[in-house]
Formats: structure tokens, C-alpha cells, sequence
């Protein structure tokens, strides 16, 4: 099995497992196994050397999320492999059925860029050192053992592998093997069938099997080096990837926290699951208060049934809605907003969420308001100006034609007022304006209008007059 383990400190592992979460929709945890062999949550310490890549992906030793610095022996090698800076080897028992049998871990460190950077992570190697014995000899009756065995001037030959069969020579071929910051040694036997038929011959055969067993440990170390290479090209890919994919995410739940607009965020079935902080402070209620209720809490649409089944209609034939509607907060106090939601669907392109912006919009509803009002309304007086008196003196006269009516249509100028002007001046004859615009609106009925049209001359509007006597009374 070919392995990439990054080096996780402890202060980033809620984070690693966080993003391995979200990006590549893998539920990875941090594991170790407890005294009865099963995976449990790591736990906790200065750092992790989790297992992230694996090929194959499943099966035997080491899975997806392991930390391999629970295991002593690996724990070992790796110091070894960074002090060094080169290739390290351990020797440990794995499971591969239901047997127990050796496996030789070999790992290459790798460390990010500089003079005496940390270390980035470990690619790694795990194989059964008895495959070949085993596997590729098995039958033969020319050769009667074949071992590995690991060497060391502090203890004995250890035995990581070997096959035998019965009838097997006291003699044998040694042949010393230098790899993985290691000295191993392959010891061969003739069996009984090559004893019998190549008796004069022993020594040959002992010899090129020796030469065949160091020429295919060479072959194993040259493709594990190549191997390194192009693994260590697909680790710095990944890693790249993963270091953007952890900048878009941190950039995003800034931007989510930090908007001005309400967010909130539902599930298929309209429920709220979440939302931000710019959503309490409009709607007045802390998250825990609204997560598991519809957003139609807020409305304050009169016939809030029917808009909500429209809404929800158009949305999930269309996938997005917007429009403006009225909310109301949890004081009582309604106010307009611009509402945005879309849909939030998977690969598959099913909806798993709904999002929705929520802009309050009450200060520009007055502003349009207000310059409304000043294009129709004197901005002295407040009176009706031109526009507005030639929009009702056209709706009088079409009413009085349907009703059988009559219009009165009264000029007024005041005389004087210019001398006014002159001798007290443009702020005295802005209050008379005003006081004559409140006295005038106040003596005529709720249906007649009175406008300026600008200086001191003013219109006074008529309607519903059964005659013209009517009029100049």
C-alpha cells in the first residue's frame, strides 16, 4: 500500500477534519485503536501524522484517518527518518486475514521549502516481506528455504520473513542488502528436489538465486525512489489544493459573518438551520430562537397563507425568488425589506438547502417617499405645485361629467406682497406664504385643493358644485 500522511499539529486538527469534511465529503476522524482492536477518536497530543491518501484506498493495514505515530515501532522510524533526512524502515506485525504476519513499513519525509523547515507530511510504503517467498516460489521443491532477516550490532539476526519446506540443505547462500537506513540479509537453501538432480551443481544454483533475490530487492528500491518522485509531485498537487480550498473557506466564513444583509439558510423542507449575525440584529431573535421554525415568523403579509404558498410554489419550480415584503421584528415593529433566496443543490441536482438575503430597505422606501412628495408639493408651503394640480383639476373634470357636476376654478393673488418683500425682507415673506397656504387650506373642504403655483399666487380647486351660485358662495 502506497500512503501520504501530513503532519497535523494539535491546534489545527478540528480544522483538517473540518475541511477534509466539507471539500471532499469524507467523514474523516483522527483514529487510534483501543486495547480490543477497535478505531477509536485519537487522542489527544502535541501532533498527528494521519494517514490522508491511500492506494488502494480500503483494506489491510493502516486505513484512512490512523495516526501512525500511535504505533511505537513507526513512531521510531520517523524520528529517524527526520534526523536523518532520508529514508527510515520498522518492522511490525499486521493482520492480513485472519493471520498475523510481518510488514515492513519504509517512509520518506518530505518538508516544506527553506533551511530547516518543519516537516509537511510522509510518504510511506507497506509491504509483506514474505510475498515473494511465498507467493512467487510457492511449489518449488529447488529451493528448500528462503529468508529475510533483518541485521543489527546490537542484537541477533531477526527473522521479518521466510519460507521453508521439509529436505532442505545445511548449506546455504548469504547475501548482505543495504536499503532504508537498514543491512538486512537474504539466506537461500536448496530443497530436496534440486539435491537429487543438481547435486554437482549446489553451488551455481545457490549463487544465481542469491544474484535473482539482490537484483529484485534492487528492482524494489529503484521503483520505490521513482515512486517518491511522482508521489511527492501528486503531495505537493494535493497539498496546494488543499491550502486554496482552506483559504476559500476561511474567506467565506468571514464574508458570511460579517455581512451587513440577513442570511439565513434552511433546509429542503423550510426549516431554519442557520442564519448570521446581521439576522438577529434585524429580526430582534438570537439564532437558538428561530433554528427549527419557517422563516414565515417574520412575515407580516396580511394574507401571509396565500404569499406563502405562492412563494414557496415559484420557488421550487424556478429555484430562486426575490421581491419586496414586509417583516416584522420580535418587538412588533414592521419594516420593509428586498428578499433574495436560492436554491442549493447537489451533483446530483438535488436541493439539500435554501439560502436567503434578507436587506432592509425602510430608508430608501422614504427616500423614494420624500422625493415623491417634492415633485408634486410646493417645498415651501407643502401645498399642491402645478403637476399635481393639473392631475386633479383632469380627475375633477372627469367626475363631474359622470356625476352631472360642476368645477369652480378660483385665481388668487395677493397684492402687496412685493412691498412686503422689499421692506421686511424674503424670510418675512417666506412666513406669510405659509400662513396664508395653512389659513386657505384650512377654509375649504376635504375634497377641494389648494395649490401654489409659485410667488404669491395660488389656485383654489372646486368639485361637486350643484351650480355657479354654489361656486361664489
Amino acid at each position: 500500500a502506497l500512503m501520504w500522511s501530513p503532519r497535523i499539529l494539535a491546534e489545527e486538527r478540528a480544522e483538517f477534519e473540518s475541511t477534509v469534511r466539507d471539500e471532499w465529503r469524507r467523514a474523516l476522524e483522527i483514529r487510534e485503536q483501543n486495547g480490543a482492536g477497535a478505531y477509536v477518536r485519537a487522542e489527544e497530543r502535541a501532533e498527528y501524522v494521519p494517514v490522508l491518501f491511500r492506494s488502494p484506498m480500503t483494506g489491510g493495514a493502516f486505513p484512512v484517518g490512523e495516526d501512525l505515530l500511535f504505533h511505537p515501532e513507526v513512531s521510531e522510524a520517523l524520528r529517524r527518518a527526520v534526523d536523518t533526512q532520508r529514508p527510515a524502515a520498522a518492522f511490525l506485525r499486521v493482520r492480513r486475514g485472519k493471520e498475523s504476519r510481518s510488514a515492513l513499513w519504509v517512509c520518506f519525509p518530505l518538508f516544506l521549502p527553506g533551511f530547516n523547515a518543519p516537516l509537511r507530511g510522509v510518504v510511506s510504503v507497506l509491504f509483506l516481506p514474505d510475498f515473494m517467498p511465498n507467493e512467487v516460489l510457492d511449489g518449488s521443491g529447488d529451493v528448500g528455504l528462503l529468508s529475510f532477516e533483518a541485521l543489527s550490532p546490537e542484537a541477533p539476526p531477526r527473522s521479518i520473513a521466510q519460507w521453508e519446506r521439509e529436505g532442505r540443505a545445511d548449506y546455504c547462500f548469504i547475501r548482505p542488502l543495504f536499503a532504508f537506513d537498514g543491512a538486512f540479509a537474504a539466506v537461500v537453501r536448496p530443497g530436496a528436489s534440486f539435491l537429487k538432480y543438481h547435486k554437482a551443481r549446489m553451488g551455481v544454483f545457490t549463487a544465481l538465486t542469491g544474484v535473482l533475490m539482490t537484483l529484485a530487492m534492487a528492482f524494489f528500491v529503484a521503483f520505490t525512489a521513482n515512486r517518491r518522485e511522482l508521489l511527492e509531485q501528486l503531495v505537493e498537487q494535493r497539498t496546494s489544493e488543499l491550502r486554496e480550498s482552506e483559504a476559500r473557506h476561511r474567506l467565506a466564513g468571514h464574508i458570511y459573518r460579517s455581512l451587513s444583509e440577513g442570511i439565513v439558510v434552511t433546509d429542503p423542507q423550510g426549516y431554519i438551520l442557520d442564519g448570521n449575525a446581521a439576522l438577529e440584529h434585524l429580526t430582534g431573535y438570537t439564532l437558538d430562537e428561530i433554528r427549527g421554525k419557517r422563516p414565515s415568523m417574520f412575515s407580516a403579509q396580511r394574507k401571509q397563507g396565500e404569499d406563502s404558498l405562492r412563494f414557496w410554489e415559484h420557488l421550487r419550480e424556478h429555484g430562486s425568488w426575490q421581491g419586496e415584503t414586509w417583516n416584522r421584528r420580535k418587538d412588533g415593529e414592521a419594516y420593509p425589506v428586498w428578499l433574495t433566496v436560492n436554491a442549493v443543490t447537489d451533483e446530483n441536482g438535488e436541493v439539500t438547502h435554501y439560502a436567503g438575503v434578507l436587506t432592509h430597505i425602510g430608508d430608501i422606501k422614504s427616500e423614494q417617499q420624500r422625493l415623491s412628495h417634492l415633485a408634486y408639493h410646493d417645498s415651501l408651503t407643502g401645498l399642491p405645485n402645478r403637476l399635481l394640480l393639473a392631475d386633479r383639476l383632469e380627475m375633477a373634470l372627469l367626475r363631474s361629467r359622470r356625476g352631472n357636476s360642476y368645477v369652480a376654478v378660483l385665481f388668487l393673488d395677493l397684492d402687496g406682497f412685493k412691498e412686503i418683500n422689499d421692506t421686511y425682507g424674503h424670510e418675512t415673506g417666506d412666513v406669510l406664504l405659509v400662513s396664508i397656504a395653512r389659513r386657505l387650506d384650512g377654509a375649504v373642504r376635504e375634497q377641494d385643493t389648494v395649490a401654489r403655483l409659485g410667488g404669491d399666487e395660488f389656485i383654489l380647486l372646486f368639485e361637486g358644485l350643484g351650480g355657479v351660485e354654489e361656486a361664489h358662495s
